[in-house]
Parts: C-alpha cells; structure tokens; sequence
C-alpha cells in the first residue's frame, strides 16, 4: 500500500488498536502521520493483542513485530468462533481457524 507520496524502498505495515486498525508507511508506526489508512474493526470481533504493530520490509518483505516476540493475533466473534493469524520474521503469513 502506497498512499500519497512514497519514497522507493520504504517499510509499510498495519498497527492493530481496539478499535480500528491502521495502513502506515514508513520504519515504526505513526499514530499523527496523514498518509496512514484507519480502518474501523468489526465491533463483534476481538483481536488479540490489540496493541500490536508488523512492519514489511520493501524489497524483502521481512516483517519486524512489536511488540517483540509476539507473532501471533487472535480474531474471536461474538459466538466464540477464534482464528490465529501467524507472522513470520520472513513476512509469511499463515491463518488457521
């Protein structure tokens, strides 16, 4: 994802909050920077952690979490239904219900 101005090379990831989650550029996320996408997280859905960052390298798609030595999420519903997402130090991801 590349909104606006894009410098070739540059990270981009996804911070997952409570209750939205957001499309950045750059190293580390920026909760001020105007390029980042918010988009609104399903209120019958809970994602666990919700504090939860994956920066993508550009040209390798290594992908950096934080915080540290977390790699997976949690999506439950409201009717108990959970599935794991799993990031790798290599960017690949794997979802299992």
């Amino acid at each position: 994802v590349c909104l606006g101005v894009c410098s070739a090379g540059m990270p981009h990831g996804v911070h997952i909050g409570s209750t939205e989650y957001v499309i950045f550029q750059g190293p580390v996320y920026d909760p001020s920077d105007p390029l980042n996408e918010t988009i609104q997280i399903n209120p019958l859905v809970q994602i666990t952690p919700s504090n939860f960052s994956v920066v993508f390298s550009e040209l390798s798609g290594d992908a950096t979490v934080s915080p540290a030595g977390t790699s997976n999420l949690t999506l439950t519903d409201n009717s108990g239904h959970s599935s794991v997402i799993t990031i790798s130090d290599f960017g690949q991801i794997t979802w299992t219900n």
